[in-house]
């Protein structure tokens, strides 16, 4: 599961009508595509982030009744890191950026930004893509992912960052169960600061 949620198609048939979706009892919105009907045999589902690991009940309902399924949501086993409302869209807050990183459960996460996209490569150990050859790092923190959740969720102010500025965010993680090196490193996200 992606830590700022994760995209699910249901198979089955009679989608055409459907009225509700729920995930662990939450609503689901077709309005802000947390839901969408592909067709009368797919369901295409955004689930929002996990509140636990484990299995999820999905309850979809038509004018027929109620179907429900379960998914059962696990830790990532690759890093993934996902910056809120990142680019193409900007952020929405003037003061703080919002980051989701998955990985193993009980994972260090070392979590850093640059204003450069230009890599920084420490040969066997860690190999980023921004910071400018390590010149412009910043590290926002280091971190343990949740046991019950199987991510971590963070936000930093942005400081005095100037309207405009792209800034990028990436994370490098050292695993509980399997420590190597190098250590992996989740996606590059770029975000603007307004």
């Amino acid at each position: 599961m992606n830590p700022g949620g994760a995209e699910l198609l249901l198979t089955g048939s009679g989608f055409l009508g459907v009225q509700t979706v729920t995930a662990g009892g939450l609503p689901l919105s077709e309005i802000d595509d947390k839901f969408r009907v592909l067709d009368d045999n797919s369901l295409l589902l955004l689930l929002p982030e996990a509140a636990s690991l484990g299995p999820l009940a999905i309850e979809v309902t038509n004018a027929l009744g109620t179907g429900t399924t379960r998914v059962n949501i696990v830790p990532n086993t690759a890093p993934v890191l996902d910056l809120v409302n990142s680019k193409p869209l900007a952020l929405s807050s003037l003061d703080t950026a919002q980051v989701y990183v998955g990985s193993g459960v009980g994972d260090t996460v070392y979590l850093f930004a640059s204003p450069s996209s230009v890599p920084s490569v420490l040969q066997g150990l860690v190999s980023l893509d921004l910071a400018n050859n390590f010149a412009e790092l910043v590290q926002l923190g280091v971190y343990t992912v949740d046991a019950s959740i199987g991510y971590l969720n963070f936000t930093s102010p942005l400081g005095s960052l100037p309207s405009g500025t792209e800034f990028f965010v990436q994370a490098a993680t050292i695993s509980a169960s399997a420590p190597a090196l190098p250590a992996p490193v989740t996606n590059l996200e770029a975000g603007l600061a307004l």
